[in-house]
């Protein structure tokens, strides 16, 4: 068994999160700077979007609404 103290375990996550948040950032730029690829195909005739979001409450105690989404060609 491998026993790890809170601290420990705090900064090893927000290690982890912190370069893992460093590379998305670089893969958002990169996307970005290249823009849209090429449409392949033809376009669908019909998308269908939908939309939805509902309230959480933050460790800080604040509510912050959380919104989600998704669209599927036909």
């Amino acid at each position: 068994m491998v026993r790890l103290s809170v601290s420990t375990l705090r900064t090893l996550t927000e290690g982890v999160g912190a370069s893992d948040e460093a590379r998305l950032a670089a893969t958002i730029t990169d996307a970005w700077a290249q823009g849209l690829p090429p449409a392949t195909g033809t376009p669908p005739e019909r998308l269908y979007v939908a939309l939805d979001g509902c309230f959480i409450l933050g460790r800080d105690g604040v509510g912050r609404e959380v919104k989600v989404g998704v669209v599927r060609p036909v």
